[in-house]
């Protein structure tokens, strides 16, 4: 797919998951490390917010009673999901570098996928959003589930290559080189700034 010219006025920028438990962890953050990763989001953010585009925090957000974590699939009584990223744990904040400012929606998620049960639809509305740019942790997590339902919503989808991190190199390069490109647009940092433009 040609580089797009993206609209920053139809258009919501979406930073899922970039939480304290999740990339500030001892979980593998690959291919680049959470120092890039943050770094990456950072510079396309500062950009979005400089030329007026909407924008989106996504962050898992349990009871502090857990009761809402999923189920195994297959394992009956067992679940699936951080403890520590029960609503008001350090963990579950937003990392520093990245944190929300006044007038940002923030929506707080159950499930792998924003668009399961949350109200990130209206906020999309409200901004007059056509278009999603996407990153975040994990590539083959909320990226790849917000990517697949917001396709199917009919939302134009970008994601941004190097502000995405998975478990594995492999992972997160397949999903880049072959999967995302079948529905939507990819490209680096510099690349999505560029698209945005001024």
């Amino acid at each position: 797919m040609a580089t797009p010219n993206i609209d920053p006025k139809r258009t919501a920028l979406i930073l899922c998951d970039f939480q304290n438990g999740l990339v500030m962890s001892q979980r593998p953050i690959e291919p680049w490390g959470a120092k890039t990763l943050i770094a990456n989001a950072k510079k396309v953010l500062d950009h979005a917010r400089k030329v007026g585009m909407a924008i989106i925090y996504v962050r898992v957000g349990y009871r502090q009673d857990l009761k809402d974590l999923a189920p195994k699939a297959f394992t009956p009584g067992e679940t699936w999901g951080s403890p520590s990223l029960a609503v008001g744990n350090v963990e579950q904040q937003i990392v520093e570098e990245l944190t929300p400012e006044p007038g940002d929606f923030i929506v707080t998620k159950h499930t792998i996928s924003p668009f399961n049960n949350t109200d990130i639809e209206v906020y999309l509305r409200r901004a007059g959003a056509e278009n999603i740019i996407l990153m975040g942790y994990s590539t083959t997590a909320v990226i790849m589930g917000s990517f697949r339902d917001a396709v199917d919503k009919d939302y134009n989808v970008a994601v941004v290559s190097d502000a995405c991190a998975a478990g594995t190199k492999e992972e997160h390069e397949v999903s880049m080189n072959l999967i995302f490109p079948r529905n939507g647009w990819v490209g680096t940092s510099d690349e999505v700034i560029a698209a945005i433009g001024s």
